[in-house]
């Protein structure tokens, strides 16, 4: 029996969700590229919150557009409102 690590299962659980699976994966014809689109309040949030399943979407065939709802203005204490959002924007 093959060792089970988080690793395997958690391809192996992914891989199960049909829109994840690669092409090279899929059992059944490929059904049409979904557009994924995923909201954040600030910059940085959907990446850190859910980056690697975007990936996964993205290698699997999808597009994938994320949508921030701020610049991030508050986000850096001592710089002024547009310095702040400039540097957010810029890292986004």
């Amino acid at each position: 029996m093959a060792r089970v690590s988080r690793r395997r299962l958690l391809d192996a659980s992914l891989l199960a969700i049909p829109a994840l699976a690669l092409d090279s994966d899929a059992q059944a014809p490929r059904r049409s590229a979904l557009h994924i689109v995923c909201l954040g309040a600030h910059p940085d949030d959907p990446e850190s919150g859910c980056g690697g399943t975007l990936a996964r979407y993205s290698t699997a065939g999808h597009r994938v557009t994320i949508i921030y709802l701020t610049r991030g203005e508050r986000g850096i204490a001592g710089r002024a409102l547009d310095e702040a959002a400039r540097i957010r924007t810029a890292e986004a």
